[in-house]
């Protein structure tokens, strides 16, 4: 029935998310450190902030380079296949998930795009986030597997 990739131009918008939030939390990390260091040492000298800095820096932009690199060969390896009966999720260094047309509890898509579908068994859950190529073409062969749901209607009513 198809095969879904994840859009190529979609990760500029994730990578500018985890940088933001990345650097955010290394600056707060790296000020706690060298606050921590001025403290505690009751005859700091300046000079132990020449090396103290640019070694915080240096393991944050390290940090961050290979997070991103990490993050775009998932993403750029990330494919959904459906077939008339099955959807099988394989992406890098990931377990493949194949899961039956039988075994889908239900589908839902949140307000933001993202598509979950939930088997049976939690465990083998396909996330398909909002940057999939192709988006219309996916939403309607995943109608064919049962109702694409959205969070309100999957909330219990007290």
């Amino acid at each position: 029935m198809g095969s879904f990739k994840l859009d190529k131009a979609g990760f500029k918008v994730q990578e500018k998310s985890i940088l933001i939030r990345s650097i955010a939390i290394g600056i707060i990390a790296a000020c706690a450190g060298v606050f921590v260091t001025t403290c505690y040492q009751a005859n700091a000298s300046s000079d132990t902030m020449y090396i103290v800095v640019p070694m915080i820096l240096i393991c944050i932009g390290a940090g961050l380079w290979i997070g991103i690199r990490r993050q775009r060969k998932l993403w750029a390896t990330y494919e959904l296949v459906i077939n008339e009966d099955t959807i099988i999720r394989t992406q890098y260094n990931m377990p493949t998930i194949t899961i039956s047309k039988n075994e889908i509890q239900y589908i839902v898509e949140s307000d933001k795009g993202i598509i979950a579908i939930k088997p049976v068994n939690i465990n083998q859950m396909i996330i398909v986030p909002a940057g999939i190529a192709n988006r219309e073409e996916l939403i309607e062969t995943l109608a064919g597997f049962g109702e694409i749901q959205h969070p309100e209607q999957r909330r219990k009513k007290y």
